[in-house]
């Protein structure tokens, strides 16, 4: 079977991860029955190696996205409407006029989108009449408030070519609200591998270590949690140490900084800026806090959880599939600070809560979002459109 896959234009977190581990599960367990073809975009010519160990072919073209993120810095959008739709009208050109002279589209027997912000796959899969999965990861408006250079975007993810992938059932019914036929769209989990729960046995020596990860933004709420620390007391504060990881745009990261000096909090909580595969490092920490309004799915969840984190998540987006009030970790009123602050004061005033909601996520991550579950289900689904 060959698969030809387009990838959106990430190359740091969620999505890109995604796609990148189900392109290698794929080929760790269907081996040569699987032949992937990769079409990657020109900025992200510099990972085209790392992908090579995968694919059969990788191909790097410019082309652009047909939906963008409205930028935090409201001055800077004209400016990026103009370039993101030049690029995105260059890219149509671009594929247009060459992608069939790198690759046979008579071997191709599915393409498969990583992102709905791009629709090279739904353009590519009428032109040849192939079958389309197409991964949708996100909402678009409630999480990134994203615009489209097209009005019939909807009429073309309703194509009968294409089959929709939502990563939960969250994302599944706001693109049905939006008029995707329900009968178009079905909800896979994205999938994590395996590892083993962290080591609990010097929890009782030290102080507890937060974790927040991901982009910086306005959508993941950084500040959230810097509120609600700032409403912890005294206390409270001395056993905990904070870091938040990631990079993202220069205006809220400095607003959020610059929030931490306001209350004191610098001894607290440290940016570490972007680091390369995080995942190596999260089981240093003891709590995992997602404070997004609208979380599609929540990959870092997941991976908090694989990894034995207490999670303290809202209850928005997503989360409420994937985490039990109570069990793994706690839900709060997303946008409360108060009741996001009770909630770290709960995990980190009894350490045996910390030690048995892990261990709970952990088994949970296992068994319901591990990255062979998610192949298997990829697979099949490939398997009833070929």
């Amino acid at each position: 079977m060959n698969i030809l896959y387009i990838s959106d234009a990430d190359n740091k977190y969620g999505a890109s991860k995604s796609m990148l581990y189900t392109i290698k599960g794929l080929k760790q367990q269907y081996g040569n029955d699987i032949k992937i073809f990769l079409l990657i975009p020109y900025r992200l010519r510099n990972n085209r190696k790392m992908y090579e160990e995968y694919c059969e072919v990788v191909i790097c073209k410019v082309f652009g996205q047909y939906f963008q993120n409205r930028p935090y810095n409201k001055w800077i959008f004209p400016i990026k409407l103009i370039i993101k739709f030049l690029e995105y009208i260059l890219g149509i050109i671009n594929l247009s006029l060459f992608l069939d002279k790198e690759i046979s589209f008579e071997e191709i027997d599915i393409i498969h989108s990583n992102s709905s912000r791009d629709d090279t796959g739904i353009r590519l899969a009428r032109k040849y009449n192939k079958p389309l999965v197409w991964h949708i990861r996100e909402y678009g408006d409630k999480d990134f408030n994203c615009f489209c250079f097209r009005n019939d975007y909807i009429d073309l993810m309703n194509d009968n070519r294409a089959t929709l992938v939502a990563v939960s059932e969250a994302v599944r019914k706001h693109w049905i609200n939006k008029g995707i036929s329900p009968n178009k769209i079905i909800t896979i989990y994205n999938g994590i591998e395996l590892t083993e729960c962290k080591d609990y046995a010097n929890l009782d020596n030290s102080k507890i270590r937060i974790l927040m990860l991901g982009g910086i933004s306005d959508a993941k709420c950084q500040k959230h949690l810097i509120e609600a620390i700032a409403l912890l007391d005294d206390s409270a504060r001395k056993h905990i140490s904070i870091d938040i990881i990631g990079d993202g745009n220069k205006k809220y990261f400095t607003e959020i900084k610059n929030l931490v000096k306001v209350y004191g909090l610098n001894s607290i909580i440290s940016f570490k800026g972007y680091i390369p595969n995080p995942e190596r490092y999260i089981k240093q920490y003891d709590v995992g806090v997602i404070c997004s309004k609208s979380e599609a799915f929540g990959r870092v969840t997941v991976e908090y959880m694989m990894n034995g984190l207490l999670v303290i998540a809202p209850d928005s987006g997503a989360n409420q599939e994937i985490i039990q009030d109570g069990v793994e970790g706690f839900i709060y009123k997303w946008g409360d600070y108060s009741e996001l602050a009770l909630c770290i004061d709960r995990a980190i005033s009894d350490k045996n809560i910390l030690s048995r909601y892990g261990k709970n996520a952990h088994h949970r991550a296992m068994t319901e979002f591990s990255l062979k579950k998610y192949i298997e289900k990829i697979y099949s689904l490939y398997m009833e459109l070929v």
